[in-house]
């Protein structure tokens, strides 16, 4: 399957996306785009005060990733929109196992790109309008420092209360969109169960083992 643009663009994904669970309980929620600067901050933050921590034990960025970034996805639906047709012919075992095996590999991908973290900097465009109340989009533009850019568009939407991340788009390219054009085929040819084995092995391989 053909990971290696999002993985390199995960660390990307999680330098502005997620706020701690505990900061958006407050009413009124957050906005999208308050979240998405606030958790930037706190993220890279993080990182950068953990670094030689993290050189030596690079397996805490998990801890990092499952504090600050699990919370605010909303993996149920990504898992739905990534596996595409086949999710509606899945048993509910299949289903929660699929879903847990995404939310592991795109754990495991964020955290492998975190650990490259590299001071990038970071530009908020304004939020363009959505068509439904609930949904919003958030755009970010990332500056290498060789002076290349890469715009990320985040895809929120308002769930219980809270603004949660469902989709990405790297340079007009959508992650889950990545995925659906690959994971159907995947079930055709090893059935869903055999997929699932799959991204096992990519989960266990994406921080090296």
């Amino acid at each position: 399957m053909r990971m290696n643009r999002f993985a390199v663009a995960a660390l990307m994904a999680s330098l502005a996306v997620f706020l701690h669970v505990g900061a958006l309980a407050a009413d009124p929620p957050l906005s999208p785009e308050e979240v998405i600067r606030s958790s930037g901050d706190q993220m890279v933050t993080t990182v950068v005060e953990r670094r030689a921590e993290l050189e030596t034990q690079p397996e805490l960025i998990y801890q990092l990733v499952d504090e600050i970034l699990l919370p605010h996805m909303d993996f149920e639906a990504m898992a739905q929109l990534a596996l595409g047709p086949p999710w509606r012919d899945a048993t509910p075992e299949q289903r929660r196992e699929f879903t847990d095996e995404f939310r592991n590999l795109l754990v495991r991908t964020y955290s492998t790109a975190w650990l490259a973290y590299d001071n990038q900097t970071i530009e908020y465009l304004p939020v363009r309008p959505a068509s439904r109340p609930d949904r919003a989009t958030v755009t970010v533009r990332l500056l290498e420092s060789g002076g290349q850019r890469t715009i990320l568009a985040y895809s929120l939407r308002l769930k219980n209360g809270a603004w949660k991340v469902y989709d990405l788009a790297l340079d007009g390219v959508s992650l889950l969109t990545n995925y659906r054009s690959e994971f159907p085929a995947r079930v055709r040819a090893v059935g869903l169960d055999g997929l699932i084995v799959e991204m096992q092995g990519m989960s266990r391989d994406a921080v090296g083992g």
